[in-house]
């Protein structure tokens, strides 16, 4: 038995939904409870709504899930809504709880929003293995749909995949790969329902190895330095090379000069 008692029906409410969309809300706020919760269900499960439609849809879904005194789906809802959205806005008629409910969501999840990472190599070396990741971060359960991870690289095919889970990953053959080529990769993360939520872009350079011929200034480890035309930055100064590399930590900082003939 929904709690109504607890319940400010209001009418007239205009929710930020989309023309065709709003028929839950006005049920909502019409006390025909159950009408509303398969309403909002049903925006959940549909690819055509936008990040803020759906962030409503969980908000208007948490109040339900009050109602019907399912505090955990009550819970896993305000999740979705603030991983999605920094508002708290607690939709009109909702019964007493749903801001608190929403207040301690946002507490705990602080400014964090769902993340959509995609990882590439800081030093990507022509004819190794390419690993590429995407994965999300900050999330909530109910939004645990799918990923698609597509890269491009010039003189090799497309590599794409797709997958649920919160991750994919891709190993891309860079045999064919030259010195200077460039890594592209697209990935986007949607809703169980198919909605677009984030969208990441990400790019590497394939790095020219050039042996050192004795004119090192600094290096990570003695001896020979690799120089990561394109990794990291270049210039030449009358016939040298400098590059500089700066990786994920110290030891893999590498400042060196190289002559190359014909440069």
């Amino acid at each position: 038995m929904p709690r109504v008692a607890f319940c400010l029906l209001l009418a007239g409410t205009a929710p930020a939904f989309a023309q065709g969309q709003d028929a839950p809300a006005r049920a909502f706020a019409q006390a025909r409870f159950d009408e509303a919760r398969a309403g909002f269900e049903a925006v959940t499960a549909r690819s055509d709504v936008s990040v803020e439609e759906l962030a409503l849809a969980h908000r208007y879904l948490a109040s339900l899930a009050l109602l019907f005194e399912d505090d955990r789906a009550a819970a896993e809802h305000a999740e979705a809504a603030l991983a999605l959205s920094a508002s708290q806005e607690v939709p009109e008629g909702s019964p007493d709880g749903t801001r608190a409910l929403l207040a301690r969501a946002a507490t705990g999840r602080g400014d964090r929003r769902l993340e959509l990472a995609l990882t590439l190599p800081e030093r990507i070396a022509a004819g190794a293995p390419l690993l590429v990741r995407a994965h999300l971060t900050d999330g909530a359960s109910l939004l645990a749909g799918e990923i698609e991870l597509r890269c491009e690289l010039p003189r090799v095919s497309p590599v794409e995949t797709r997958g649920g889970g919160g991750s994919v990953e891709i190993r891309i053959d860079t045999s064919a790969a030259q010195g200077g080529d460039h890594v592209r990769c697209l990935a986007r993360a949607r809703s169980p329902g198919g909605a677009l939520l984030r969208t990441t872009r990400a790019q590497g350079v394939v790095g020219v190895p050039i042996v050192d011929r004795g004119h090192t200034t600094a290096s990570s480890g003695g001896g020979h330095a690799w120089i990561w035309i394109g990794a990291g930055a270049a210039v030449a100064v009358a016939g040298v090379v400098v590059g500089v590399l700066a990786a994920s930590s110290a030891r893999d900082i590498v400042v060196g000069s190289v002559e190359v003939e014909g440069f």
